[in-house]
């Protein structure tokens, strides 16, 4: 199965996120950038459970919070420093 076809559809796709889980970290990397979308609003039902999903992968994170730092997107900066 790719796991591109394993990315949530909406903000309440909790399903896609429970398939996503069963992936290993190193499979997960490849769609971190996609997934970091779904952090552009702390609101929607979703964003927890990704941001959970995310958070086990650790630093290779940071080079993907950089890259939503450039841009200049202050809600999307908000929830990504009030993850925790």
């Amino acid at each position: 199965m790719d796991i591109r076809e394993c990315l949530p559809r909406d903000k309440h796709d909790f399903e896609a996120v429970r398939k996503l889980n069963q992936f290993s970290d190193v499979e997960l990397k490849v769609i971190i950038p996609e997934l970091m979308e779904w952090l552009q609003d702390g609101n929607w039902p979703i964003s927890k459970p990704v941001e959970n999903l995310l958070l086990r992968l650790g630093e290779d994170l940071v080079p993907h919070i950089k890259d939503v730092l450039q841009t200049q997107d202050s809600t999307w900066e908000y929830f990504i420093f009030w993850w925790g």
